[in-house]
């Protein structure tokens, strides 16, 4: 029989590729999409997502936030990240961001 599976407060059920038939695929949140902001094209979609716990790789099983940059033609650039890294690039951005808006 099935365990009962267990998800994170943040996974969308919808989007969510863990279940009793497949408990070691990917939970997955809901996507923020940010832009396009004109004159540009590009749009960043930002989610977290979890999947299982792969021996060898310590670092796998953990969240971590999943940055994709797309524009008109497609996607760009998928970018999966720590949770330490995506804090840190963060206050980057927003520093930057600061000093252009000044």
């Amino acid at each position: 029989m099935p365990r009962p599976v267990r998800h994170p407060a943040w996974c969308d059920p919808r989007r969510c590729g863990v279940s009793a038939d497949q408990p070691y695929g990917t939970h997955s949140s809901r996507p923020v999409v940010l832009g396009p902001y004109p004159p540009g094209t590009l749009l960043a979609e930002v989610s977290v997502a979890q999947g299982p716990p792969v021996t060898g790789y310590p670092f796998s099983g953990r969240p971590y936030l999943a940055l994709a940059l797309r524009d008109g033609d497609g996607e760009l650039c998928l970018a999966p990240m720590s949770a330490e890294l995506a804090r840190a690039l963060g206050r980057v951005l927003t520093g930057l961001a600061r000093e252009v808006a000044r």
